[in-house]
């Protein structure tokens, strides 16, 4: 980033100059990102010169704050010399020379670093970092790396890992294992998940192989992003994750389950939705699906922030749509990414879409409440609040694009989008689009990331039409519809549940929306578009442990 890594003055210049530019355009916080392999070529000797001169210029020159994004995906050399198993490897076999999740002594020396990173940036810019995001992917979000449309990870570290949880859950009853997954493994050696590549298999699979194997990728997951959120918070520092748009026939190479458990975390302080409005076929998206999807993390009573990503499009008509959408979702906050060199941070239209005149400081803490009541506080009420249940681990049912069905390659994102036309008509999304009342001051980043924080303004006075809030978990769907507070309910039905608690869980919700429909409130009950590749029943699987 403007040759900083190679230092001198001039670099410097460059970086202030952009930042000043930032300040005028009324942003608060500035994003920054660095590899572990380029802040720690050596072990133990960290480049504090490179990031004083990038945390340093922003925090001692200007008022922006900062949050730093640490890459611990991209792992230094010394690491995998001295740890030649702790790469990723993909269902074909192929390494990634990526940090693998699953191997426990090289993560222990990945949130080592991250410590010490941590630690040294607070104490030295004390006020000035507003958060830092862990991350183990790509893309810089909370999801597994996807490439050449292979699932990850199927290194020995994650084989010996799957194998030895699967086996001691089923106490060691290796005929038990058969008998599920219908397989005939003679021994515990020979067990091994199935090999998945996106868009090999047609329809949703609900197999007990397929979906155990689902189920330990998304909690391993979400505990590796968790644990290193904790170590981000013992220094004293917020944690945040970014995450992409879910509801797609793209969840189950994802792990996009991880959400609900990444935001639902003790040590996640901040959720930071973003989009780059395309859809998993390339298509432009509707931004009235955003609204959906950001009102899934509205749902955790976390602060919900949404970015817009620009590398693949600049049209200001429709980031406007998507940031006014985001923002009667919840999002207190707006912030863009992948700008530099795309976009004039300072052009008036941008400024018009980024600050939608209003106030946006009450919608940071309201847990569960409808993101247009949010947006317009007192002064503008929703005419209805339509809460919709859909569950995201369910959403992982289709193994990839569905590229041999002539109707639809994603029937989920059609699905999901449809239901966003059918309850946020043209006619309301206008009047979401006149009375959106969040201003919000966004953070861009010079180094192709951003974050956002918000500003304040007055808002108008009336109805912001139809509200969203959207749960992807059973018990907080419950939870609002014996709340009383929606106007009307939206149900679609899972396809799969793990046993016990999830089950109670179901009958319970269940239980919610019946006693709530004898009461006057509308309900409608949807199923996901499974094209009548199985029957209408809900598969149930029994609790992998030993008493199960």
């Amino acid at each position: 980033m403007f040759g900083l890594h190679k230092g001198g003055p001039e670099s410097v210049d460059k970086l202030l100059h952009t930042l000043d530019q930032l300040q005028a355009a009324r942003i608060r916080t500035v994003m920054f990102s660095v590899s572990w392999a380029w802040l720690e070529p050596a072990q133990g000797q960290l480049r504090w010169g490179y990031l004083n001169d990038v945390v340093g210029t922003a925090c001692g020159h200007t008022q922006l704050k900062v949050a730093l994004i640490v890459d611990l995906m991209r792992a230094p050399g010394w690491l995998f010399a001295a740890h030649p198993d702790a790469a990723v490897l993909d269902a074909g076999g192929r390494n990634y020379s990526h940090l693998s999740w699953f191997h426990g002594p090289a993560n222990e020396l990945a949130l080592d670093s991250l410590r010490r990173v941590v630690e040294g940036l607070a104490a030295k810019y004390e006020g000035c970092i507003s958060g830092v995001q862990p991350v183990y992917n790509n893309e810089y979000e909370a999801k597994f790396t996807q490439e050449y449309d292979s699932y990850q990870d199927y290194s020995t570290a994650a084989l010996a890992s799957y194998r030895s949880l699967v086996r001691s859950r089923l106490g060691g009853d290796l005929g038990r294992l058969n008998a599920r997954w219908e397989t005939q493994f003679k021994s515990w050696n020979e067990v091994v998940p199935p090999k998945l590549f996106a868009g090999a298999v047609m329809g949703p699979d609900d197999s007990a192989r397929f979906w155990d194997w689902q189920q330990f990728r998304v909690e391993h997951g979400a505990g590796v992003f968790n644990a290193a959120c904790a170590v981000v918070k013992a220094a004293g520092v917020r944690c945040f994750h970014h995450f992409p748009e879910f509801f797609s026939v793209l969840d189950a190479m994802y792990g996009a389950a991880m959400f609900q458990r990444i935001a639902a975390s003790e040590h996640t302080d901040f959720l930071i939705m973003d989009s780059n409005f395309r859809t998993s076929t390339g298509a432009v998206m509707d931004p009235r699906k955003l609204r959906l999807y950001v009102a899934a993390a509205h749902a955790y009573g976390k602060p919900t922030y949404f970015e817009a990503a620009v590398e693949r499009f600049a049209d200001m008509k429709l980031l406007q749509a998507g940031y006014r959408h985001a923002l009667l979702a919840g999002a207190a906050n707006m912030g863009l990414t992948n700008w530099l060199g795309r976009v004039d941070i300072t052009a008036p239209q941008l400024a018009a879409a980024m600050h939608v005149e209003g106030m946006a400081a009450g919608a940071e803490g309201a847990a569960g409440a409808g993101g247009c009541e949010v947006a317009a506080a007192a002064q503008a009420e929703a005419s209805e609040v339509v809460g919709v249940f859909i569950h995201l681990d369910s959403c992982a049912a289709w193994h990839g694009l569905q590229w041999k069905s002539p109707t639809s390659k994603d029937p989920l994102h059609d699905f999901v989008d449809r239901l966003a036309e059918r309850l946020i008509p043209p006619a309301s999304a206008s009047v979401a689009a006149a009375s959106s009342s969040s201003s919000s001051s966004s953070s861009s980043s010079s180094s192709s990331s951003s974050s956002s924080s918000g500003a304040a303004a007055a808002a108008p006075v009336g109805s912001c039409g139809t509200d969203v809030a959207v749960f992807v978990e059973l018990g907080r769907f419950a939870e609002a519809v014996a709340s009383g507070r929606l106007s009307r309910a939206v149900f679609v039905e899972p396809l799969v549940l793990a046993g016990g608690a999830e089950v109670e869980a179901y009958a319970a919700a269940r239980a919610a929306l019946r006693a709530a429909e004898a009461s006057g409130l509308q309900v409608e009950r949807l199923r996901l578009p499974t094209a009548d590749v199985r029957g209408l029943g809900i598969k149930v699987l029994t609790d992998l442990s030993p008493t199960a």
